[in-house]
């Protein structure tokens, strides 16, 4: 098993497995397998915060724009492109379409319900390719809105979760099929 946790609010990795917190930004950090007699255990985290949760300002940029492929892609074509009407009609759907994912997400970990959700899957993504790696393909389920419901995240880093492993699930006030994995994964 890997020690080794990575915040996924700002991406510091530390070796200390006591730690709660991330020493750099304060976000929680995710929890750390117990191991006994060679049987591997997970225990729920600590419950996520009351709403409204405070995230980190790195955080929000982060998830908005910098790994936000569509927004940087539809901003390149309508910004940088937008002289030629057809970049302009491809980049404007594609920027408003990955805002608005995003925000919906920043509205799920800010305002959303916490429920405790269950791993369904982790495998790679092979439909997805940047800089010749695929990223690892979470699902989880988890209850909201009177049914179960299932989502889904990528991480690049190999999380330490597997099938069946319990996990706090953040779903939108407004939507209950917008939902996130609490804390992130990175």
């Amino acid at each position: 098993m890997n020690s080794t946790r990575t915040c996924g609010w700002c991406t510091t990795s530390t070796l200390d497995v006591t730690l709660t917190n991330c020493p750099n930004c304060g976000g929680p950090l995710p929890p750390v397998p117990e191991s006994n007699d060679g049987v591997r255990t997970l225990r729920l985290p600590p419950e996520p915060p009351r709403a409204p949760r405070k995230l980190p300002d790195a955080y929000r940029n982060r998830l908005l724009v910098w790994k936000n492929v569509l927004v940087i892609i539809g901003g390149v074509f309508t910004i940088c492109l937008g002289w030629t009407v057809i970049f302009a009609l491809i980049g404007a759907p594609m920027l408003y379409i990955g805002w608005t994912r995003a925000q919906g997400k920043l509205k799920a970990l800010t305002l959303g319900q916490a429920v405790p959700g269950r791993i369904v899957d982790v495998d790679r993504d092979m439909s997805v390719t940047i800089n010749n790696k695929n990223p690892w393909k979470l699902t989880y389920r988890y209850t909201a809105g009177g049914g179960t419901r299932e989502g889904w995240v990528h991480a690049w880093q190999r999380p330490e979760l597997f099938p069946e492993d319990p996990v706090w699930v953040v779903w939108g006030p407004d939507d209950p099929e917008t939902s996130c994995l609490w804390p992130p994964l990175v």
